[in-house]
């Protein structure tokens, strides 16, 4: 169900999955999109013939928000919605969460409020930008970035534009340039957007441990159900940059994969693009035995705990009555 204010229907007894969706590029154009549709590439995962198993042993949320906003505001969002549903976590991590791209960033990002990340089991994370994406930086820069890019790279900047308007949301996707690919120089002359926030987030969070990045590789020359200009980037990059040839075709494995971080996962899967990864079999099998385990142990662990309550119960009875 999403996720809103109210507690009814919630189960105390069992943990918490939260789904968050990725960018929807829709919110760049207009601001009265239906809710659901930002999270179409989560049917898949919903409509897994495994979701009524899980659905039993977790309360399953699906977060929904305007993608065009800054990160601060969605994320806080997201906190404050949860803060509210969920009961006092005595100390154990009850919450699980799987996020889609930018929907990565906001889950990351919600982590540091609060602490909030202290009853986090596990983040999964599907194609999130953790280092962000040259695209973002390229969309948010100067016009005299084609001195940079040349006048077709240009061309094919203006038309992402139309698609991918420059929002505070797309803002939080710039590259962190913790990789040196944006030379200071070309930040302040093309002003090709470095994402420093990010940077700080990547140097600092301490909740790296409680990620497990899926990330989607294509090595083919063309993806296959994506148009021509889906392509035009990664051929016009690739040339110039080896790993740019690698975009899916919005980010690169080094960035999905979170390279340079302390991470609690990583699973490269090849031939899956930004959202393949979010439908494909592969994906899901990882997810569903990775959430049916850990639910699991859950269970084992709250029984365990049951018991030893009975114990001490018990021994506090015989206690009382022989005095």
């Amino acid at each position: 169900m999403p996720l809103g204010r109210s507690r009814e229907g919630h189960d105390s007894l069992k943990e918490t999955l939260v789904l968050v969706h990725g960018h929807y590029w829709v919110d760049n154009i207009v601001r009265d999109v239906p809710p659901m549709d930002r999270a179409f590439l989560f049917e898949t995962f919903r409509a897994d013939q495994r979701f009524a198993a899980l659905h039993g042993r977790y309360n399953v949320y699906l977060y929904l928000y305007p993608t065009h906003l800054d990160y601060s505001l969605t994320s806080a969002r997201l906190v404050r919605r949860l803060k509210t549903l969920l009961p006092d976590p005595h100390g154990e991590r009850d919450v699980t969460m799987i996020a889609h791209s930018m929907g990565g960033l906001v889950a990351r990002h919600a982590l540091q409020i609060d602490q909030f990340g202290d009853r986090v089991k596990t983040l999964f994370t599907l194609a999130t930008p953790h280092h962000g994406t040259l695209l973002a930086s390229l969309i948010l820069s100067f016009p005299s970035v084609w001195k940079k890019i040349g006048l077709l790279g240009y061309l094919v900047l203006r038309l992402a534009r139309k698609l991918w308007r420059p929002t505070p949301g797309m803002s939080g996707m710039a590259a962190d340039n913790l990789d040196a690919r944006i030379p200071a120089l070309d930040e302040v002359e093309f002003g090709i957007a470095v994402n420093y926030r990010l940077a700080q987030l990547n140097q600092s969070d301490p909740y790296t441990d409680r990620l497990v990045c899926l990330m989607g590789r294509i090595r083919d020359t063309w993806m296959p159900g994506r148009t021509i200009f889906d392509h035009i980037p990664r051929w016009y990059l690739g040339r110039r940059d080896p790993e740019m040839g690698m975009l899916d075709p919005l980010i690169t494995p080094e960035s999905g994969l979170a390279s340079r971080l302390e991470v609690k996962g990583r699973r490269l899967l090849e031939g899956l693009d930004h959202e393949s990864i979010c439908t494909d079999s592969r994906s899901m099998d990882l997810l569903y035995r990775s959430l049916m385990g850990s639910a699991k142990n859950a269970r084992r662990r709250m029984t365990s705990l049951r018991l030893s309550i009975l114990k001490n119960l018990e021994s506090l009875q015989d206690f009382q009555e022989t005095v």
